[in-house]
């Protein structure tokens, strides 16, 4: 029986920039079903240089966790743009879900920025239909 993920949006204040962040993995672990984070973590293939990269999300919903893990295991990069789109505003979840793993993050408007395993990450969330944008 797979387990249930539930999603809390809370007050979060942003704790600024930490390059030094470590992630509380048995938290981040509570973030997805059953045993998929430990066949996310068996992924071994080379990794592609790339600079700066953009990925584009739509529909993100609360999903943060699931493109850095990605993000960190197919590319090297010191550095990434993230453009997440969804009807609902879900950027509170998203705040709420990388403080409880202890990311902090900087705010500003619709954007956070933060170090994800020494990658620093610039997320835009865009609330809007996309196919409307």
């Amino acid at each position: 029986m797979p387990n249930l993920i539930s999603y809390e949006d809370k007050l979060i204040q942003p704790k600024g920039l930490n390059l030094n962040n470590k992630i509380n993995l048995i938290k981040l672990k509570t973030y997805f079903l059953n045993d998929d984070y430990e066949k996310l973590n068996q992924l071994n293939i080379p990794k592609f240089n790339l600079k700066n990269p953009t990925l584009l999300y739509p529909g993100c919903g609360v999903d943060i966790f699931m493109p850095l893990i990605y993000l960190e295991k197919l590319f090297d990069v010191k550095e990434a743009n993230f453009i997440f789109v969804d009807t609902e505003n879900t950027l509170g979840i998203i705040k709420t879900s990388l403080n409880d793993v202890d990311i902090s993050f900087t705010e500003s408007k619709s954007q956070l920025n933060f170090y994800w395993n020494s990658i620093l990450i610039h997320l835009q969330f865009i609330q809007a239909d996309i196919s409307k944008i």
